[in-house]
């Protein structure tokens, strides 16, 4: 049994497919079958985690499985961001801050979404509203549910392209791959998280996992 705070990294998705990090711990048993744990900590202090960075400061909002597993792989240590703030919308908006920035809006809008007039009418003034900020360089929206059902198979009118033309700023053109996707929760894997930052113009690189949150082999 592995208890340890980077455990979640092990799995690309909720499903329990092994990521990257999962697959090597799986080799490493393979060829020198130990404890678990012994293992795990050795290979944190061997391999890299995904450090994602975009040029200008960028504030990440909105109500989406995106954000949701995002901020909980960030907690957790699994990933991390560089030149990146996470708020809810009410917060950027509300926001006494003279810095400029790039403002993302994640939006969760779909054919799943209940209510869907009323929805994207909250989107559409919210947005206005980052946008009309005096520090706000852009806003873009990202349709993550929608994106991530047409690429689970989904035949919905109401893909990313089309829901772009219903809102006032400007949605990233973003495409998605079946192995970007959990299948069960719509939850971005570690693939589907740098589809998602290269389309906003991000960029992904590689760090060590910090020291910090190394546990001793034996425990």
């Amino acid at each position: 049994m592995i208890d340890h705070p980077m455990a979640p990294a092990l799995f690309s998705d909720n499903s329990v497919h092994p990521s990257w990090l999962g697959n090597e711990l799986l080799t490493r048993l393979l060829e020198t079958p130990t404890r678990p744990m012994a293992l795990f900590t050795g290979l944190l202090a061997d391999v890299t985690r995904p450090l994602f960075e975009f040029e200008t400061r960028t504030v990440i909002v909105g109500r989406s499985v995106w954000l949701n597993r995002a901020r909980r792989l960030r907690d957790a240590g699994c990933i991390a961001f560089r030149s990146v703030e996470f708020m809810t919308t009410e917060e950027a908006i509300a926001a006494n801050d003279g810095e400029s920035a790039d403002y993302v809006v994640v939006a969760g809008l779909s054919e799943r979404t209940p209510d869907f007039g009323s929805t994207l009418q909250r989107l559409t003034g919210a947005t206005t509203r980052l946008a009309a900020r005096a520090n706000a360089r852009k806003v873009t929206i990202l349709f993550w549910e929608a994106a991530a059902l047409q690429a689970k198979g989904s035949e919905s009118a109401l893909t990313p392209q089309a829901l772009s033309a219903l809102v006032p700023q400007d949605a990233v053109a973003l495409s998605l791959a079946r192995r970007d996707i959990d299948f069960g929760t719509l939850d971005p894997t570690l693939s589907g998280f740098e589809s998602s930052v290269r389309a906003l113009g991000g960029v992904i690189r590689r760090e060590r996992f910090p020291g910090g949150l190394m546990v001793d082999a034996g425990e």
